[in-house]
């Protein structure tokens, strides 16, 4: 009876699990609309690469006015 409710017990704590990755990873997959994805993948490349220059020079900032304190 134990093994049972440790079975059961397991298998319930595995659907909760699936459950709330399906929505974490539901929330960060891309659009699948060619529209929306923004052009062709140069585009793509370069607007990345943008965007990953912003945020490293935005944590720069912000590590330097904490610096600051």
């Amino acid at each position: 009876m134990r093994a049972l409710f440790s079975i059961v017990g397991l298998l319930v704590v595995l659907l909760i699990v699936m459950s709330l990755t399906k929505k974490q990873v539901s929330a960060v997959m891309p659009v699948a609309d060619p529209a929306a994805a923004g052009g062709p993948p140069a585009t793509q490349v370069q607007r990345a690469a943008q965007d990953l220059q912003k945020a490293l020079e935005q944590g720069a900032a912000a590590r330097a006015s904490e610096a600051d304190r």
